[in-house]
């Protein structure tokens, strides 16, 4: 049975509400309060509510904040807010705060408000299940960096234990073996560290203005062995803006990128350059280098985890470090993408919207169907 709390001030609302409810869902567990301290106390309460029905009574700035309120109390709280006159204002403000339907009272039916909180049921169980799977996600990624990663140094230790300790007249007959050996568990860890870094990628960015000057100096400090051994410039070009991102994941993302750069070229002196500018969307940041370049029919692949275009012997690594890149993108709302030739190099291209709300950003950043659910509303 579904637990349905219909919280507002008016009798004749609730009640209007009450009985289409009663209608459209007869076999619902209908609570009710009367306003938003007796709501919150009511989840705090009851053992289960499946979903909250907002019925205003006015355009009190308090009944929008109230989704926010129970979004904070409750993240996977099914909410539905029953307005009576339309007003597209608060329709968008009401769904970028967690609400998963709005509806017009005057326009609603019985099977109409059954189905929009069918529905909001539905999307909030699937966002609970969803985040289950990636704190599973989270905890396997704890387990393979910390439990598995101790066998391997074992076995790498044991090795280099077993090569030091090689008579001299054996050392030519089994070095090569156990040099194999040791090689395999290297490739391991690193595929490790590399699957660590896709499933951190999935975590949700902790944004805040970054100075894409401050992220070059550190790419430089942690890239500073690979820039040395080949002797590879790393250039920050043109005035570099601030960009809104999670510095952790931008750092992570363009460090991959360097890092492919770098050792993705046969160039003698490899070049990576970066460039920042402001669009009318948000931000653009390229990487670009000398190396290799990449095949047309590629430039999608590579961002496919596993990929590989090479062998191991010639250019090690896990196939999983432009599909991480595109996962942090993603998870900034951006995208990045390849501009490529054989021999010409390759160019990578992020491009980060601005933060809702502020000047210059030209769209709405909430899924689509949020805008289909305020339009059907208002119709």
């Amino acid at each position: 049975m579904t637990r349905l709390l219909v919280v507002g001030k008016t009798d004749a609302r609730r009640s209007q509400v009450a009985g289409m409810l009663k209608e459209g869902a007869p076999a619902s567990d209908l609570e009710f309060t009367t306003d938003g301290r007796a709501c919150l106390q009511r989840i705090a309460e009851l053992p289960r509510i499946d979903c909250v029905i907002l019925v205003p009574d006015s355009e009190d700035p308090c009944w929008p904040e109230l989704v926010t309120q129970v979004a904070l109390t409750c993240p996977f709280m099914a909410v539905v807010y029953i307005a009576a006159p339309a007003d597209a204002g608060i329709a968008v403000d009401v769904m970028k705060r967690g609400a998963q339907d709005y509806c017009v009272l005057t326009k609603i039916t019985a099977e109409g408000l059954s189905r929009a909180v069918a529905n909001a049921v539905q999307r909030t169980e699937m966002a609970r299940r969803i985040d289950d799977q990636q704190y599973s996600l989270r905890t396997f990624a704890h387990v393979l960096v910390h439990d598995l990663r101790a066998p391997l140094r074992s076995v790498g230790g044991g090795i280099d234990m077993l090569i030091e300790d090689l008579a001299p007249e054996h050392k030519h007959t089994h070095a090569e073996v156990l040099e194999f050996i040791r090689g395999g568990a290297q490739r391991m860890e690193r595929l490790i560290v590399s699957l660590y870094g896709l499933c951190r990628a999935d975590a949700k960015p902790r944004q805040t203005t970054v100075d894409l000057v401050d992220i070059v100096t550190d790419l430089r400090m942690a890239l500073n062995a690979d820039l040395m051994e080949r002797e590879a410039d790393l250039l920050l070009v043109g005035d570099a803006p601030s960009v809104h991102a999670d510095p952790v994941l931008l750092l992570q993302l363009l460090q991959n990128l360097v890092a492919n750069g770098i050792k993705f070229n046969r160039a003698a002196r490899p070049r990576v350059e970066i460039t920042g500018a402001t669009t009318p969307f948000g931000w653009r940041i390229e990487v670009a280098d000398n190396g290799i370049g990449i095949a047309e029919e590629h430039r999608i692949q590579v961002f496919e985890p596993f990929a590989r275009l090479h062998g191991e012997g010639e250019f090690p690594g896990s196939g999983l470090g432009l599909a991480t890149c595109s996962r942090i993108a993603a998870r900034h709302g951006g995208h990045l993408s390849c501009i490529s030739q054989p021999g010409e190099g390759a160019r990578f291209v992020l491009d980060l919207p601005r933060p809702e709300g502020e000047v210059g950003q030209t769209q709405i950043t909430r899924p689509s169907a949020t805008l289909k659910n305020v339009a059907r509303a208002l119709r």
